[in-house]
């Protein structure tokens, strides 16, 4: 819903599976990834949407671990960007206007 407050189109998906099954009918400009999914974490369902994304979509890692325990985990996984839990409207602004 904030996405969509943000003036974004959204799609959901509740585990990393069925978000890259998502990639399969949508081209997303931005995918919001949380690093504690059912299934496969965030750091595998990055690596492989990394592989089937289009070229220029910004992959970022959701998260309630501190950033500054993480970030070289994230960055090595390919994300783009990392923002903690709770973000604000702000946040996403940010996200979807870089």
């Amino acid at each position: 819903m904030l996405l969509e407050a943000c003036g974004a189109t959204a799609r959901v998906a509740y585990s990393g599976r069925s978000g890259l099954e998502a990639l399969e009918a949508f081209s997303p400009d931005l995918i919001l990834v949380d690093l504690a999914m059912p299934e496969m974490d965030g750091y595998e369902t990055a690596r492989l949407m990394r592989s089937v994304a289009e070229r220029g979509v910004k992959i970022v890692a959701v998260t309630a671990w501190p950033p500054a325990i993480i970030a070289d985990r994230v960055k090595a996984a390919g994300f783009d960007d990392l923002v903690a839990k709770p973000f604000s409207v702000e946040d996403l602004r940010r996200l979807i206007e870089d």
